[in-house]
């Protein structure tokens, strides 16, 4: 069975049944300093970076995800030394890619993406969640726990950091 998504051109994961059991946690990256094209996080967005690698850095996660950003990329650092994992890096307009690495190179593993606010309900979306909506410019503090269920279907779990 496959699993077909519509989003911008459609997405089809061809092993639905072998990705139950894929949890993947998902943040928008942690506050940023200004609103330029590539900030670094604000003194808030550091300690948020901090906060998110305590509460994951005792769990089993194989994978570490982020866009090209820095902001997203240093939302993970803190979690990416304390796992010594790499962070993973696709480019935060492909969704479709990083859906297929996850679904091709992580199955059944846990993994944490972070991304940005216009792009968090389309991952959600694409590994099969229902939408969480619009998230705000100032909503730095969700945390997404999407549990694949394996037949194009996901379940998520909205937590606050």
């Amino acid at each position: 069975m496959a699993l077909c998504l519509t989003l911008l051109p459609p997405l089809c994961l061809a092993q639905s049944a072998d990705l139950a059991g894929t949890t993947v946690i998902v943040v928008r990256h942690a506050e940023k300093v200004d609103n330029s094209a590539d900030p670094d996080l604000s003194e808030a967005g550091k300690a948020r970076a901090v906060l998110l690698a305590r509460l994951l850095g005792e769990t089993e996660v194989s994978a570490l995800f982020s866009s090209q950003f820095k902001r997203t990329q240093q939302t993970l650092m803190p979690l990416s030394r304390k796992l010594n994992l790499k962070i993973l890096t696709v480019h935060a307009s492909l969704t479709e890619d990083l859906v297929r690495r996850i679904s091709t190179q992580f199955p059944r593993k846990n993994v944490v993406v972070a991304s940005h606010s216009d792009r968090v309900t389309e991952i959600i979306e694409a590994l099969g969640g229902k939408s969480v909506g619009f998230l705000a410019e100032s909503d730095y503090d969700n945390l997404f726990v999407v549990t694949l269920l394996g037949n194009s279907t996901a379940d998520v779990l909205r937590l606050k950091y």
